[in-house]
C-alpha cells in the first residue's frame, strides 16, 4: 500500500502510551524475580503497533513516523536489556548514589526514577553513562542564562543551515518533487535545543544533563570514529549488552578477556541489530519492508575491519583511538570517509529521499520543474505524489 493511501489512526496513541507505561512500570515495580515477564506485554504492544502500520500511518508525516518508529524499536532493545538482562533497581544508579538505593524508596520516587532511566538512553548523569560522550563547553554550563543563550544560538545555526541546504537541493532536479520550503520544516531536526532550553529554563533539569547528541565532525577521519565518536550513542549500551549476552553462550572464555574472534563477531552482530531497528522503522513508515537499510548496516563492520587491517599494515597497530593522527593522515581519512558516504549512504538516504521522508504534507514543485498534472507513483519510491503544473 502506497504511503499516500494510508491515513492516521487514533489507535496508535493509546498503544504508544501503554507501551511507555509498561516499560516504566517494569523499571519501577519491586518485581526483581518476575520483572522479565513484563517484557511480554511490551513486545506484544510493539507487535500491534508494527502490524497496525501496514494499513494506517501514525501521523501521516513520513519524517515523524520514521523517528517514532525508530524510537519505539530502540526502546524495545533498551527495555529487553533493562527488564530481562539486568536487575535495574539493584545495579543501575545515578552518579553520586549507591546501587540498590532506589529499592528502599516510595513507589512515586521509583516511578520518577524509572521515567528518568527510560528517557536517558545514553545514561547521561548515571553510573552506566556511555563513555566518551561529547561535553558542552564550560562557558555554557556556568549559569542557566549562558545555557539558554547557547541553545538559542544553536537554533539559529540550524535554521540557517536548513535554508542553505534547501537552496542547494533546489538546484538538483531530483529534489524538485515534493520539496518542503525551509520555513515549513518541522522542529524535529532541532528538537534537542527546542526542548533543552525551556526544560532547563523552568528548572526541571540542569545544563550538565544536556550533552550534545552528536560528537565533533572533525573526529570522523575513520568510519569507526564516525560511528563511535561523531554519531549518536543511543544504541550503544543496549546493543552491546544484548550482543555480549548472546556471544557469551558461544565464547565462555571471553568473559574474562574478549578474544579477537569475539570482538569481530560482536561488531557484526551490533550493526546487524541496528539494521533491524532501522528496517523496522522503514516498515512502520511504508507499511512494507525493504532490505537497503539492513544491507547498509551489514556492510559497516566489514569497512571498519578493512580500515583496521590497512592501519595495522601502515602503522603496526590496529587501533589509534587513544591518539590523534597527524594532519596528513587525518586528511587522507576525511577523503576516505567522504568516499564511503558517497558509495554507501544512498542505501539509507535513498529510502529517505525516495520514500517520502523529505516530503511535507503539501507538495511543492519549483518553477521550471517537470510539467505533470496527473497523480502518479514516483519511480521506485512506493509513494504516490500529486505533481502539479510548473
Amino acid at each position: 500500500m502506497s504511503y499516500s493511501t494510508r491515513r492516521p489512526s487514533g489507535l496508535f496513541l493509546p498503544l504508544i502510551v501503554a507501551y511507555e507505561a509498561v516499560i516504566m512500570l517494569a523499571y519501577a515495580l519491586k518485581l526483581s524475580q518476575y520483572r522479565p515477564l513484563l517484557f511480554i506485554p511490551v513486545s506484544l504492544i510493539l507487535c500491534n503497533i508494527v502490524l497496525l502500520s501496514r494499513s494506517c500511518a501514525i501521523t501521516a508525516v513520513p519524517p515523524v513516523d520514521f523517528l517514532l518508529g525508530a524510537t519505539l524499536l530502540t526502546q524495545a532493545f533498551t527495555a529487553f536489556d533493562g527488564i530481562v538482562l539486568t536487575d535495574v533497581q539493584k545495579t543501575l544508579c545515578r552518579i553520586g548514589e549507591t546501587p540498590g538505593h532506589v529499592t528502599s524508596t516510595s513507589f512515586a520516587k521509583r516511578l520518577a526514577w524509572a521515567l528518568d532511566l527510560n528517557f536517558s538512553p545514553r545514561g547521561v548523569g548515571w553510573a552506566h553513562e556511555v563513555p566518551g560522550l561529547p561535553k558542552r563547553p564550560d562557558s555554557t554550563l556556568r549559569s542557566k542564562r549562558s545555557f539558554l543563550l547557547s541553545q538559542t544560538y544553536a537554533l539559529l545555526k540550524t535554521a540557517i543551515m536548513a535554508v542553505i541546504l534547501r537552496a542547494a537541493s533546489d538546484l538538483e532536479p531530483m529534489m524538485w518533487y515534493g520539496a518542503t520550503p525551509a520555513w515549513d520544516e518541522p522542529l524535529y531536526f532541532r528538537v534537542m535545543a527546542s526542548i533543552a532550553a525551556p526544560v532547563v529554563g523552568v528548572g526541571i533539569s540542569q545544563p550538565s544533563e544536556w550533552r550534545p547528541l552528536f560528537g565533533p565532525l572533525d573526529a570522523s577521519y575513520t568510519v569507526r570514529n564516525y560511528w563511535s565518536v561523531t554519531w549518536h550513542q543511543i544504541l550503544r549500551k543496549p546493543l552491546a549488552k544484548i550482543s555480549d549476552h548472546i556471544l557469551r553462550k558461544f565464547f565462555p572464555r571471553s568473559a574474562v578477556r574478549p578474544t579477537l574472534a569475539y570482538r569481530f563477531i560482536q561488531l557484526h552482530l551490533i550493526f546487524f541489530l541496528s539494521g533491524l531497528i532501522h528496517l523496522g522503522a522503514e516498515f512502520i513508515v511504508r507499511g512494507e519492508g525493504g532490505i537497503n537499510f539492513l544491507v547498509f548496516f551489514i556492510l559497516q563492520p566489514w569497512i571498519i575491519t578493512l580500515e583496521e587491517i590497512i592501519q595495522y599494515l601502515v602503522t603496526g597497530t590496529a587501533s589509534s583511538r587513544n591518539r590523534r593522527p597527524k594532519l596528513i593522515w587525518r586528511l587522507v581519512g576525511y577523503v576516505w570517509v567522504f568516499c564511503w558516504c558517497v558509495a554507501l549512504m544512498p542505501l539509507s538516504q535513498g529510502f529517505i529521499n525516495g520514500r517520502g521522508l523529505h516530503y511535507g504534507v503539501d507538495f511543492w514543485v519549483r518553477k521550471g520543474g517537470p510539467s505533470v498534472s496527473q497523480r502518479t507513483e514516483y519511480p521506485g519510491s512506493g509513494l504516490e505524489l500529486s505533481k502539479v503544473e510548473a
